[in-house]
């Protein structure tokens, strides 16, 4: 019998829970001016730094100095521009730029801890989403533009704006190695830097005004997308978060999370195959969720009240011959759906849902008492016809989708500092938990269906053999057709369905490009097809050394590596998959082309 891990994959010690509840936003916040920021490189450090209102900083040294990084900070954090909202494109990449010149003990500090004392400053820092400059009472910060756009800068500003980069100005690509292009070229390279400072200037008041005038309300900072999704649904409704529920009752929604199911159960050369997807999956599952008083709580090791939550430790034990099987597991550092007899975790939906499936004993475990109240429904509806509404308003669609769609990240979002997780306001295990168990159930109760026609999920869509008999409709929570055609499935995430291509995890050098030690190629199949002897696959790309690498992996990268561009691999195997058990081996890339394998569970 298997037997789960003690602990989640996020240790229950290790979680500093907040202590109070939430209350609804009231007040609109200040409408804040916008200002665009961009840096230009010489070995990895920012050589130039400049913003949207035309002012610049040129550093002349490149190499660790704590007066450059001091120099910095205050031109960041001039009096001109305080109480803006600063937006830079990727802001990673920038950041660490600028970082590089503090050297590598005050950046393991901020990055462990995110955030670090300099001088009279104190630099707060998420990754990947914003940093901040505080001195005295007064902040200063800046934010990532790119997530909202999800494209590159020249695609959004010809986009959104009708304008693009100045491109033919400058080769970019040599600045971090060329010194010779500075010293010839200043003058350009500081007009194309500004160039883009003005296009992420005009981006983000883009946002700001499509949320502000569309929308009807103006988020306090954009440090992501479910920050913004969660100040929407704080202003229409009460959420309940982790203080709102016993320690019980948290403990036991968090060893119940398992994220959205991704599995295949063939691969290879499948045939024609049809993708069918779930409309706004977790969002319709956030319909289902309610809200009760702390007192309603009870501990239980039976499912008295069929119409509340609950959360349960279980024994399963699954048929023999099941294709599919529909309860998760963690299983070392993996979830996995898999049969015979184990312990594991579970919501009270899912034992219910699946109770004709599996025998399951219940161990222990808390359920709710009396109706409960669903907080979410109305505004969720709403939001889903508006995104209908709205469809091909490029910019009103894009963040109506944002809204609707981010809000669950909220309810499990935790940042790591030194050995503790610190918990995001709307932290709540008993929702996250929730919204995944019944973006499962939807999954799992159409895939059974389909019986062993069915050859992969991933979180909201189902990859079918053949033809389909499943209704689509267009409402929330209804299926809905995506594409047809003969279909190539490698891995979960990775496959062809006529002349769609998903590569999850695969980095492309540009538009339909992979690059590898044999050449580019179009796709991972058209490699496969190039070199068919093969049964693993090298892929390379070139991208910007992180600071978490150059902290973490201290026998192979050096400080100075820091946002140095660097060849990376990954290795695809043919065979790679292990969430299941399969029927056989491709021999090679030509055996993969040729014929699917079937499994079975774990």
């Amino acid at each position: 019998m298997l037997i789960p891990e003690n602990e989640p994959h996020v240790p229950l010690d290790k979680i500093m829970w907040r202590a109070k509840p939430l209350r609804v936003l009231g007040k609109m916040p200040k409408n804040h001016d916008i200002i665009g920021w961009d840096t230009e490189t010489y070995k990895g450090y920012a050589r130039l730094i400049a913003n949207s209102t035309g002012q610049y900083l040129i550093i002349e040294k490149q190499k660790i100095s704590e007066d450059t990084f001091t120099q910095i900070l205050r031109f960041l954090t001039r009096k001109t521009w305080r109480g803006t909202h600063g937006f830079f494109w990727n802001i990673d990449y920038d950041f660490f730029a600028i970082l590089k010149y503090a050297g590598e003990d005050f950046a393991k500090k901020l990055y462990e801890n995110g955030e670090a004392e300099w001088e009279d400053y104190k630099i707060s820092y998420i990754p990947k989403k914003a940093f901040s400059i505080q001195r005295g009472h007064k902040t200063h910060d800046f934010y990532d533009l790119y997530q909202f756009y999800n494209t590159a800068l020249e695609v959004a500003g010809k986009k959104y704006l009708g304008e693009g980069k100045l491109t033919e100005l400058i080769d970019r690509t040599k600045l971090n190695d060329d010194f010779g292009l500075w010293k010839e070229r200043e003058r350009e390279i500081i007009e194309y830097c500004i160039k883009d400072c003005e296009l992420t200037a005009r981006l983000g008041v883009l946002l700001k005004d499509t949320l502000k005038h569309n929308i009807g309300f103006i988020p306090s900072k954009y440090i992501s997308k479910a920050y913004i999704s969660k100040e929407y649904f704080r202003r229409h409704t009460i959420i309940p978060t982790a203080p709102n529920f016993p320690k019980i009752v948290n403990q036991l929604a968090l060893l119940s999370y398992f994220g959205g199911r991704f599995e295949i159960t063939q691969r290879g050369y499948i045939g024609r195959c049809v993708l069918l997807d779930i409309n706004s999956s977790y969002p319709y599952a956030m319909t289902f969720l309610k809200a009760y008083p702390k007192d309603a709580w009870v501990r239980s090791d039976q499912i008295k009240y069929e119409n509340t939550h609950g959360f349960y430790k279980i024994k399963v034990v699954t048929k023999d011959n099941a294709f599919i099987t529909p309860f998760p597991f963690r299983f070392r550092g993996r979830v996995i759906f898999p049969k015979g007899e184990f312990i594991t975790y579970a919501t009270k939906e899912e034992i219910l849902a699946y109770e004709d499936d599996a025998d399951i004993e219940i161990i222990n475990g808390v359920e709710a008492k009396g109706e409960g109240e669903y907080f979410l429904k109305s505004i969720v509806e709403h939001l889903y016809e508006w995104k209908k509404k709205v469809k091909g308003k490029d910019m009103e669609y894009m963040l109506v989708k944002i809204i609707l769609n981010s809000i669950y990240g909220a309810f499990y979002e935790k940042q790591k500092r030194g050995e503790i997780y610190l918990t995001g306001k709307l932290f709540a295990p008993v929702y996250a938990s929730l919204i995944t168990a019944i973006g499962r159930i939807n999954l799992y109760k159409e895939a059974k269906r389909y019986g062993k026609r069915i050859i992969g999920m991933a979180t909201d869509s189902l990859l079918i053999y053949g033809t389909h008999n499943t209704p689509l409709s267009s409402k929330l929570g209804g299926w809905s057709e995506e594409l047809s055609g003969d279909t190539y499935v490698l891995m979960s995430g990775i496959y062809k369905i006529a002349n769609k291509i998903r590569m999850r995890g695969i980095a492309v050098r540009r538009v339909g490009k992979i690059l590898t030690p044999h050449g580019e190629y179009e796709d991972i199949f058209e490699y496969i097809k190039a070199k068919p002897q093969l049964t693993q696959y090298v892929i390379t790309h070139e991208r910007p050394v992180k600071l978490g690498e150059v902290l973490t992996h201290t026998k192979t990268r050096k400080w100075e590596d820091l946002n140095i561009w660097a060849k990376v691999e990954r290795t695809i195997d043919i065979n790679g998959d292990v969430k299941r058990e399969w029927d056989d081996l491709f021999i090679n890339g030509e055996d993969f082309l040729s014929r699917s394998i079937s499994s079975r569970p774990i």
